[in-house]
């Protein structure tokens, strides 16, 4: 259950700071500065990803990402359609992304002198961590936020 939570922290953490910058002076989230890193990070990730893929596979994984959003395949069904398109070494660039990203939030929240809850994964701390998921990472910085929360809060099947 954490990788799921910590794959979907990455995607959402920074629309969910987003939503907070009514409370930003409360101490609560990032700055605003640092949600505005954060929502640019997730950017740069998701469009760098899409450019290691074949414009076939672009188009294939857009289609999933269409189906989940529109909520005709579940976020789990969704993460192994796309990772069945994905060639392996397709999946090791997005995976080089998504190693980037989280190394770019950390550095972001740690200059902003505050976690705001964001650990990461530490290296040698497996802690029953599932292994990085091309899949999954390019469904969550792709798809809706709204979605993907939704997706988030409903009992597993």
């Amino acid at each position: 259950m954490r990788p799921f939570l910590l794959a979907t922290a990455l995607a959402v953490l920074p629309l969910a700071a987003c939503t907070q910058g009514a409370h930003a002076d409360d101490g609560n989230g990032p700055s605003p500065e640092v949600q505005a890193k954060l929502t640019q990070v997730r950017g740069a990730a998701r469009d760098a990803s899409f450019k290691d893929l074949s414009s076939d596979h672009q188009a294939k994984v857009h289609a999933i990402v269409d189906a989940f959003d529109g909520g005709s395949t579940e976020l789990a069904d969704a993460a192994q359609q796309i990772d069945a398109v994905l060639t392996p070494a397709e999946s090791q660039a997005v995976l080089a992304e998504q190693a980037k990203m989280r190394d770019a939030i950390r550095q972001a929240m740690t200059q902003d002198g505050s976690s705001g809850g964001f650990q990461g994964h530490r290296e040698g701390q497996g802690g029953g961590r599932r292994p990085p998921d091309a899949g999954r990472f390019l469904l969550t910085v792709t798809a809706s936020a709204d979605k993907l929360r939704e997706a988030m809060h409903r009992p597993a099947q």
